[in-house]
Formats: C-alpha cells, sequence, structure tokens
C-alpha cells in the first residue's frame, strides 16, 4: 500500500490567477456593499474544500466554497479581510436574519 504524500496536495496546488482575480473581487464588493468592513470565517468542508463566510458590519452574511483551506486564507488576505478563530458570540449576533 503506498504511503500518503506528507503535504495536502490539493492545499499544495495555487488557485489560477483568473479564479483567484474572481474570488477576491467578489470577496471585495461584498465588503463595499456591506459597510466597508467585514470579518471572515473559514470552515473546512469535506475532505480538501473551505468555505469562507464572510459577516459585513450591517449583519449581512455571504459565502463563497474554494478548493483548500490554503487557498480560503490567501484570498481573504489579498482581499485585506479579517480572518476570525472560532467563531465567536459577538460575530454570530452579528450575522442578520
Amino acid at each position: 500500500m503506498p504511503t500518503p504524500p506528507a503535504v495536502d496536495v490539493v492545499d499544495a496546488l495555487p488557485l489560477s490567477p483568473r479564479a483567484t482575480r474572481q474570488a477576491v473581487r467578489a470577496m471585495a464588493t461584498f465588503v463595499v456593499r456591506n459597510g466597508g468592513f467585514a470579518t471572515a470565517v473559514i470552515e473546512r468542508v469535506g475532505s480538501h474544500g473551505a468555505r469562507i463566510v464572510l459577516i459585513g458590519v450591517n449583519g449581512t452574511w455571504g459565502d463563497q466554497v474554494l478548493p483548500s483551506v490554503a487557498a480560503a486564507q490567501r484570498i481573504c488576505r489579498l482581499a485585506g479581510v479579517d480572518v476570525a478563530q472560532p467563531w465567536s458570540q459577538e460575530l454570530a449576533a452579528r450575522m442578520g436574519d
């Protein structure tokens, strides 16, 4: 039986430049439309994927799904969005209905 790789192969693969631009643009648009500031929480989805939940200062929330946690962290960094770890009561309370 082969030995599994030491590094998660999916996390090691970057998003294409186009996919990166689209994800950053979508996040930046969300921030502008929802009070000029947002906080992100990154959650693992499945074996490799990641979900970014964005919460704007006005309580609006949205999400993006990316192929890896590393990709999600990179998109948040490029968009200038702070990442909260883990969910806090304050952050959850800020979310609108």
